[in-house]
């Protein structure tokens, strides 16, 4: 397990670089876009089944997760930030804004934290969940050559606990300061790049939507080149 918790705030700051995802080649590869002005935004809704694979953090409990794709015309430039978009779900009439890596970790660490003490009779079963990110290599079988591999994982396990053992019961999953920061580090790795961007660019914003059932209708953007709307299909992409 300790294998898979060794990302510090260190890493993080050495994925920095390279956050976001790979811009598809066209907006037209989205579900929906939108142009105006010169900009281009294009997005997807992410079915949830899909998202609970596709992060080792349990952000799928409470949140949706869009995809977005941002596309400047040639030769100019804007201002990206988070805070400009806006999702609209079902039985909602506020649209809802999307919130960081930060809050997104942070609210997870806490709900994994137990508040109530355990009685002396009591025997809990803690599911044991490591979050981290490996660097590895692999040797291509055409080239003979060694090429950089890597990713979010997760290891899994379950520890039992007597609550009147001396010893201290094993943490829970995510409960951890550094479960907390290696959290946040995956999000801020796939997230959506902000600053100013002068090709295309493109990552997640995570939502809040708590414990409702909310299907995502479209994503608003409110930018220097003006209001774009983007409405979604009837269902959230389910990528493979």
């Amino acid at each position: 397990m300790k294998r898979f918790l060794t990302i510090s705030l260190i890493a993080a700051c050495l994925f920095a670089g390279t956050r976001g995802l790979r811009p598809r080649y066209n907006a037209k590869d989205y579900q929906a876009s939108d142009t105006a002005n010169g900009v281009t935004v294009a997005a997807d809704a992410l079915d949830p089944e899909y998202v609970r694979h596709a992060f080792a953090s349990a952000v799928h409990n409470g949140y949706l997760v869009v995809e977005v794709a941002v596309y400047p015309e040639s030769g100019s430039s804007l201002d990206l930030v988070a805070s400009d978009f806006a999702l609209r779900v079902s039985g909602d009439p506020s649209p809802i804004r999307p919130v960081s890596a930060q809050t997104v970790a942070g609210v997870m660490h806490r709900k994994s934290n137990p508040q109530k003490p355990s009685s002396p009779s009591d025997i809990n079963v803690y599911p044991r969940v490591g979050i981290g990110y490996e660097k590895g290599s692999y040797e291509d079988p055409v080239t003979g050559q060694r090429r950089n591999a890597g990713g979010w994982t997760t290891s899994t396990g379950v520890d039992v606990a007597t609550g009147g053992s001396t010893q201290p019961a094993p943490p829970r999953p995510a409960s951890t300061d550094q479960d907390r920061r290696t959290m946040q580090a995956e999000l801020e790795d796939k997230g959506l790049p902000e600053g100013q961007v002068n090709r295309p660019v493109a990552g997640y914003l995570y939502f809040p939507i708590g414990k409702k059932k909310a299907s995502p209708q479209s994503l608003e953007y409110y930018g220097q080149s003006g209001k774009l709307l983007i409405p979604f299909p009837a269902s959230p992409k389910k990528k493979t």
